[in-house]
């Protein structure tokens, strides 16, 4: 297995752990930004999963319409593995307090 040159390409973003991560990375940064506050952060999850899921199907090629459908549903699955990710996080660090 090579190292990779960076640590997000097309191929990692292709992947669903790949997509979770920079999904739940993009989210922790936007939620505290002064227009996104106002924004539910479920909403933003998922705004930043379809985001990211079309924009990787456009630059791989592959975006027609039985793939944006895909994406549709694809992007709830994310945003869910994203939130719940960082509920784990979270409920870890309030336990150990």
């Amino acid at each position: 297995m090579e190292v990779p040159d960076s640590f997000l390409s097309w191929e990692i973003l292709k992947t669903f752990s790949g997509l979770v991560l920079a999904t739940w990375v993009v989210v922790q940064f936007l939620k505290d930004l002064l227009f996104f506050r106002r924004v539910p952060t479920r909403l933003l999850a998922l705004a930043v999963a379809e985001i990211l899921l079309f924009s990787v199907s456009y630059a791989s090629g592959e975006l027609n319409f039985a793939q944006f459908l895909l994406n549709l549903l694809n992007g709830v699955f994310v945003a869910l593995a994203a939130m719940k990710g960082h509920e784990v996080v979270v409920e870890k660090k309030s336990r150990a307090a």
